[in-house]
């Protein structure tokens, strides 16, 4: 099970992200835009959550195994919103910082269809922020 979860979750996730990847490609009012993207990205959260911890009644009821997530209510609660909240923040912080440099580079007048270089950016700081969400609880 220590190698099948966190595997299950990270292929529930990317299912989730590809399926609401669609809603970023609208075009609509900027101010419409971000909160359909916010909106997009909280859909992608609670979904792929919910989807893990069908996955692991289903894997708790072959194997006889219950999951910390499936221990009671408040723990299954717990892990849709307090963990979702921790990771929506993470993303809004990306998004933000996302939506800021393409604000500067428009009124720059640069114009370019995406800043590719942006992942370059963003990648590594998920990645720092991915780390302190799993080492900071641990320390507390």
């Amino acid at each position: 099970m220590r190698v099948y979860t966190p595997m299950i979750s990270i292929i529930l996730e990317s299912i989730t992200v590809f399926a609401v990847s669609y809603i970023f490609e609208k075009k609509t009012s900027p101010a419409k835009q971000t909160f359909i993207h916010l909106g997009a990205i909280v859909l992608a959260i609670v979904s792929w959550r919910v989807l893990f911890l069908a996955n692991q009644g289903i894997q708790s009821a072959i194997s006889g195994n219950l999951a910390a997530q499936l221990s009671n209510f408040e723990a299954s609660t717990r892990f849709i919103f307090v963990n979702g909240a921790y990771e929506l923040l993470v993303f809004a912080i990306i998004y933000g910082v996302y939506r800021l440099a393409q604000a500067l580079l428009t009124m720059k007048k640069v114009t370019i269809k995406s800043p590719n270089w942006l992942m370059y950016v963003l990648s590594p700081l998920t990645l720092v922020f991915a780390v302190l969400a799993v080492v900071i609880p641990n320390l507390l």
